[in-house]
């Protein structure tokens, strides 16, 4: 079957006259985990925010599957297949984990808020039912649908956004710092995670600062610096770089 990729060429973005992101081009691809990783002001969210429609660039284009995104809205990105995380929580705090989930799934244009939230049949109530059910258990979530998503820590908040996207059957994930915040002993779960959704034929795309997690996750590594990419390759190649470490980590880094 054919996959969509992702492409992005010659994209710059510009803040204040100085470029966060400056004559980029890289190609993404289905049933691939790729990790982009950088120091702090290298850019890294400033490409994601591009891609998924939240900064705007000054120039190139951001192709998915044949289809330009370039100057579409991000709720345009998201009907093309594009999902995303934040750095920080953007659950539905003042909505329950069931609202949550069934917005997530919220992903027919012409389907209306107030329908998506409500169950027409006894059967679709099911149905919905034992999906979020499996989805609040696959991210190690109490199974409360009920409970309001304000009641959650920071780092249960960022698993029902995980939550969230791998419901929505999305093309593209795109994830910012996922780890962030949440107990190590949940980290094995964001992993599979990331790989089911590349071996279902997803484009999967994270951005992180802990190497052991890229060394254990990620199959392609993108290091970023000053708005450019500098390296990519697999991670045995590009983070056992003096270049790479030594110059954008402070310290080599050994595989």
């Amino acid at each position: 079957m054919n996959r969509p990729t992702l492409r992005i060429s010659g994209l710059s973005v510009k803040y204040d006259g100085l470029y966060a992101v400056e004559d980029l081009s890289v190609e993404l691809f289905p049933e691939e985990v790729t990790a982009i990783v950088g120091p702090n002001g290298s850019g890294k969210t400033t490409l994601i925010n591009a891609i998924c429609g939240f900064a705007d660039p000054t120039e190139g284009s951001i192709v998915l599957g044949g289809v330009n995104l370039s100057g579409k809205k991000p709720d345009q990105r998201y009907w093309a297949g594009i999902r995303r995380t934040f750095q920080f929580s953007r659950a539905y705090l003042n909505m329950s984990l069931e609202e949550n989930l069934r917005l997530a799934q919220f992903t027919k244009r012409e389907e209306s808020l107030s329908r998506v939230l409500r169950f027409t049949t006894r059967a679709s109530r099911q149905i919905v039912g034992e999906s979020i059910r499996r989805h609040l258990d696959k991210f190690q979530i109490a199974y409360d649908p009920n409970q309001n998503a304000s009641k959650l820590s920071f780092g249960k908040r960022r698993l029902l956004e995980l939550a969230r996207c791998s419901i929505s059957r999305g093309r593209a994930y795109l994830l910012d710092e996922p780890y962030s915040g949440v107990f190590p002993g949940s980290h094995g779960t964001i992993s599979a995670e990331l790989r089911r959704s590349a071996e279902l034929g997803a484009i999967v795309v994270f951005v992180e600062h802990n190497m052991e997690v890229v060394r254990a996750v990620a199959n392609r590594v993108i290091v970023m610096s000053q708005g450019k990419v500098i390296a990519d390759g697999t991670p045995e190649v590009v983070l056992a770089s003096d270049i790479v470490s030594e110059a954008y980590f402070g310290t080599p880094i050994r595989v």
